[in-house]
């Protein structure tokens, strides 16, 4: 407490006499600025008490006034940052804290050590889940590609099994032609001969027109028009899908339409720049576009009324999905997107059904 003291007495007698001091430098700077240069100033020890000293000159006066002020704040700093020495209680409380601090500092490393090494076994477990998980998919992607195969296997040999029931009905209906190619010519022959036999001979063209018109509808049945897409398609040839995205597609074993079919759209829009909604999106469009007579224009239609997949058109009544897609293709025809020829009719969305159900 008493060298406490101590050093505030001296620094507030510090201070007085700078404060006298800087006083003095003013009072030289007013007489200069009011005296000029060549001015003296009687030099007083203490007031008029004691006689002064000779006379000095302004300028002198201005800097050891000046000087000494400096040196006193410089005194006065000192006197003011310098600490006090601690006492034993404080040194222990300090000593106390400091041990304290390692022993948290301690708690702490151990804490994070703890909780990077159970980071690590959390991240080991993850990747571990991650791979089953990998594996798992592989395996399920393998036998569905299998099945795809298997089944495509059954489609090829139905095809080729309706080519050559095709090719037969082709020999027949070229007979046919033949034959009545003939029959006309001998038609024509004896029109000549009679009314009566002009009339028999109409009434037979007509049938013949007749059957022949019913032999290319039942032609048209047997074999309908190839799809815009297969399972082997490239997945390019999907609208939508660019050859960058291809390209992405490609890189997790996606390569044609098939397997872009048979993958989880979230697991799409995980691996590549697509949101699970456009996945989905492609994902139908391939579907329709898989579907005989279906071409680009009508499978935007079709999912543009929430149809986007082949089991949603093989549900659909065809009178009602006609009236729907009248209102769309309308407005399609307004765009200038297809014209009034291009607007599907009843018996197309009819067809479109019952292929889908294949």
């Amino acid at each position: 407490m008493s060298a406490n003291w101590r050093t505030s007495i001296g620094i507030w007698i510090s201070s007085f006499f700078t404060f006298l001091a800087g006083l003095n430098a003013i009072n030289a700077t007013t007489i200069w600025a009011f005296h000029g240069m060549e001015a003296t100033v009687p030099l007083y020890i203490i007031g008029n008490i004691v006689p002064s000293l000779s006379p000095i000159s302004v300028a002198a006066y201005f800097w050891m006034s000046l000087i000494l002020t400096f040196i006193l704040l410089g005194v006065t700093t000192v006197q003011v940052l310098r600490r006090p020495p601690l006492g034993l209680e404080v040194q222990r409380m300090v000593s106390k804290v400091e041990d304290e601090m390692v022993a948290t500092r301690g708690t702490l490393e151990a804490t994070r050590i703890s909780l990077f090494a159970k980071m690590e076994d959390e991240k080991i477990a993850r990747q571990d889940m991650l791979t089953t998980l990998n594996t798992s998919m592989d395996h399920t992607k393998k036998e569905m590609l299998d099945e795809l195969e298997k089944d495509r296997n059954v489609v090829e040999k139905d095809r080729k099994d309706l080519e050559e029931v095709t090719s037969e009905l082709r020999n027949l209906k070229k007979e046919f032609l033949d034959t009545m190619t003939k029959h006309t010519k001998v038609v024509q022959a004896i029109d000549y001969s009679s009314r009566t036999t002009t009339a028999i001979t109409e009434k037979n063209m007509k049938e013949l027109a007749s059957l022949r018109t019913r032999i290319e509808k039942l032609e048209m049945e047997l074999v309908p028009p190839k799809p815009k897409l297969t399972s082997g398609s490239r997945t390019e040839e999907v609208r939508g899908v660019g050859s960058r995205l291809a390209e992405e597609l490609k890189a997790i074993g996606i390569t044609n339409v098939g397997e872009l079919l048979l993958t989880d759209p979230k697991s799409i829009s995980a691996r590549t720049r697509v949101t699970p909604e456009m996945a989905i999106r492609l994902q139908g469009r391939a579907q329709l576009l898989m579907v005989p007579s279906i071409d680009e224009i009508d499978a935007e239609m079709l999912m543009d009324l929430g149809i986007a997949s082949k089991n949603e058109l093989a549900t659909q009544d065809a009178v009602e999905l006609g009236k729907k897609l009248s209102r769309v293709a309308a407005k399609y025809i307004e765009e200038g997107k297809i014209s009034e020829s291009e607007k599907p009719s009843i018996e197309e969305i009819s067809a479109w059904i019952k292929l889908a159900k294949l």
